[in-house]
């Protein structure tokens, strides 16, 4: 999927509109977001700027929270903008649609408190500058659209 979108995707994009290779950018929401999350961190090459909102850190054990298991790697760089909703802390409160067997399965969950964590391990490393917040009031089906705008707002800012 990287080499895709790295290779074909952004090349014929860059082909057909004015674009700057050299200011690559990804993002992404929830599962979307842990391979924005994992780029920034294990292979960033031909990116800039990062944007991932509501990031499912919790996938696979938590491996990018485990520096031992996903260490950052010693080339990554870049402008990061990362965000959670505020009721994102517990499935009852993150995702109230889910059917009550579904909810009861991700028990113990804390996307909050995943994402402070990925910021601490990010502030580590001082190529990254980083805005990470959470969003009052929001949960994780309706996140999307006020941490996007906030996040392109940020990452605009930042200069190449």
């Amino acid at each position: 999927m990287l080499d895709l979108i790295r290779h074909v995707i952004a090349p014929f994009a860059e082909s057909a509109h004015p674009l700057d290779p050299a200011d690559r950018g990804l993002g992404g929401f929830s599962l979307g977001s842990l391979l924005t999350c994992w780029v920034l961190t294990r292979r960033p090459e031909g990116f800039r700027r990062f944007l991932a909102v509501s990031p499912s850190l919790w996938w696979d054990d938590h491996l990018l929270l485990d520096a031992q298991r996903a260490p950052v790697a010693d080339r990554a760089t870049g402008d990061v903008y990362l965000a959670v909703g505020e009721r994102e802390n517990s499935p009852d409160r993150g995702w109230p649609v889910l059917p009550t067997a579904i909810r009861e399965s991700l028990a113990g969950l804390d996307m909050v408190a995943d994402l402070a964590r990925f910021t601490a391990r990010l502030h580590t490393h001082p190529a990254f500058r980083i805005r990470s917040e959470v969003i009052p009031d929001q949960q994780h089906a309706i996140v999307w659209p006020a941490a996007v705008t906030r996040g392109l707002v940020h990452l605009d800012r930042t200069e190449p």
